[in-house]
């Protein structure tokens, strides 16, 4: 009856969707990807048959596969990978990753699209990245002997599989022949019910550590800091910019760089108005005497990040901060809200010392005030992030154990 009931739900949202006139840009791109997906994917028939599969939401669990889906395509060169997206923010960002054979969405988790991309694809394996997994794959995954496996997961106790309706979500679980999950909360969680679950961390920490070597200069940028301290405001929602305002840039002779979460029109003539000594990255020029900068680019943080004297991550007054491994990686103090106890990440490192909470403007003012002028603490906090990712290292390595138990 589970099965009857969600395959419906699924075929009348993927019906309304289809005729209903919803704006948006991301939904337009979603509704654009799914009706060319099965084309594509025929298109490809031939490279693909046999392959690898990867499965992610979108760009942040992307960046949990990527260091895996490197690692599969360097020990075994000759297979051929596939990568799919749920999310259109994820597809159009990486369409053109070339690391794999194809990128493209994933069909809708119907039966018979289930059905036709098996047929299609035919996968030698399945690999599915932290939250990202749906009942009808599952299933035919389990019914067609293709081993498939979750990595980089994380469970808390009101998980769906825990849930007395989850029931049926339980026994397409079965499909998973190992649950890596990133943490011995998950595993605790995880392992009452399931056998094959065993603790690999996260891949994202290998990621991040690998992006200060990759990270290309700017020197744009580097122009517009004129050697000065910087602080780094990644991810921003209205509520960090309010915590960000009072900061006295000249008083300190700092600069400002922030990198808000949505970047809309709305969103950067609203940040000219409360910054009025600000400029675009798009408009940035070498005889600019801004004090702040704002970036209106997706994708370029990561590397922006090796500017940074400390970083502020947003979304701590939300529902809950963003990446905080990737400013780690350049061993500098984090800054971010109250509403981050569910990222292990974070409680660890402010933990060992490493990052911070803020609550109000004057918190925050005076904790980077201390980490600005006083060396002693700034080092000791700047190691403490950069010990954190090194003691939380080599995931990629246990899970390409588990893969290679299946290719080999």
């Amino acid at each position: 009856m589970y099965a009857f009931v969600y395959d419906i739900f699924l075929r009348i949202i993927g019906f309304l969707v289809s005729i209903l006139p919803l704006k948006g840009r991301k939904i337009t791109a979603w509704k654009t990807g799914q009706k060319q997906v099965f084309g594509r994917l025929r298109q490809h028939q031939e490279s693909l048959q046999g392959c690898i599969w990867f499965h992610v939401a979108s760009l942040g669990e992307f960046e949990q596969a990527k260091p895996v889906i490197e690692a599969v395509r360097k020990n075994y060169p000759n297979e051929r990978l596939l990568l799919t997206f749920f999310s259109p923010s994820g597809y159009e960002k990486m369409k053109d990753y070339n690391d794999v054979n194809l990128v493209t969405y994933l069909p809708l988790d119907t039966k018979a699209n289930v059905q036709a991309f098996l047929q299609i694809v035919q996968p030698k394996l399945a690999l599915f990245a932290k939250y990202e997994y749906w009942y009808n794959y599952l299933k035919a995954l389990k019914k067609q002997n293709i081993p498939a496996l979750l990595f980089s997961a994380l469970f808390d106790e009101n998980h769906l599989v825990f849930k007395w309706y989850g029931k049926p979500y339980q026994k397409a679980f079965l499909a998973f022949e190992d649950i890596l999950v990133q943490d011995k909360r998950s595993f605790e969680i995880a392992s009452k019910i399931f056998q094959q679950v065993n603790i690999s961390g996260d891949t994202r920490v290998d990621r991040s550590l690998a992006l200060p070597k990759e990270a290309p200069s700017y020197s744009s940028v580097e122009h517009f800091l004129q050697n000065k301290k910087c602080l780094i405001a990644g991810s921003t929602w209205p509520a960090d910019i309010e915590l960000l305002q009072p900061i006295p840039l000249n008083d300190w002779d700092i600069q400002l760089i922030i990198a808000p979460h949505e970047i809309s029109t709305s969103t950067l003539e609203s940040l000219k108005t409360i910054f009025p000594n600000s400029v675009r990255w798009s408009a940035l020029h070498h005889d600019t005497h801004a004090q702040v900068l704002i970036i209106d680019e997706i994708g370029a943080l990561k590397y922006l990040y090796q500017y940074a004297s400390i970083a502020y991550i947003g979304g701590g007054f939300g529902k809950g901060i963003h990446n905080t491994l990737e400013p780690a990686a350049y061993e500098i103090p984090i800054l971010f809200g109250p509403k981050h106890e569910r990222f292990i990440e974070a409680v660890e490192m402010k933990k060992l010392g490493g990052a911070f909470s803020v609550n109000h403007p004057t918190e925050l003012k005076e904790q980077v005030q201390t980490l600005l002028f006083d060396d002693e603490i700034y080092q000791k906090s700047a190691k403490a992030t950069g010990d954190f990712l090194k003691q939380h290292a080599n995931a990629t390595k246990v899970v390409l154990t588990r893969i290679d138990k299946h290719l080999k």
